[in-house]
């Protein structure tokens, strides 16, 4: 049991929320090995198939779509952004400056980086959820995210349910195929 009341929540809730980010941000680094395959598939000189071009697409689709749906998801068996959010919401005032301060310090230790980048590095990622110079996190600002995380991943949430996870109207039936013209490959 640590000396700080609310260290042992903050760690294990700090743990699921790394998880959902570290997800975030496979989502990007295969959004970015997908703008590497086109700019081969463009600059190549050997042509490509078409059918492998359309397999690289919806591998990427699907990929994305899942990803986001997960961190969309603030169900009680889902470890996600979006219900570590909704906890930390909840649960505001339990999470202080000082006892996060202590985690980032820990996360910083033999580095061998000064006391003034250690404060630093926890200010800033701290003010994010509690203001500037908040002592304890604030619970209208986590909402908020919350709140923006829903509106900009519906379409994405409802695109998955309906076509890539067969829950729309085509739940038993061979789901159709995304049709892909040459020039959104480079989006």
């Amino acid at each position: 049991m640590s000396e700080h009341p609310g260290a042992d929540r903050l760690a294990a809730w700090s743990e699921q929320f790394e998880d959902s980010l570290g997800a975030v941000m496979r989502a990007f680094q295969y959004r970015w090995t997908w703008r590497a395959i086109i700019g081969m598939l463009r600059h190549s000189e050997v042509p490509q198939h078409p059918v492998m071009q359309d397999y690289l697409l919806r591998t990427y689709i699907v990929t994305i779509c899942m990803s986001v749906r997960v961190e969309a998801d603030d169900r009680k068996d889902v470890r996600s952004l979006a219900r570590s959010l909704r906890y930390l919401s909840r649960h505001a005032e339990s999470i202080t400056y000082p006892v996060y301060r202590l985690r980032v310090q820990s996360d910083f230790e033999g580095r061998g980086d000064p006391d003034r980048l250690v404060e630093a590095a926890a200010r800033s990622s701290f003010d994010i959820f509690a203001g500037p110079g908040g002592q304890c996190l604030d619970p209208t600002l986590l909402r908020q995210d919350l709140d923006r995380l829903f509106s900009i991943a519906k379409p994405v949430v409802d695109y998955t349910n309906q076509v890539i996870a067969h829950r729309g109207e085509y739940p038993t039936q061979r789901r159709p195929q995304p049709h892909l013209q040459r020039s959104q490959l480079s989006a």
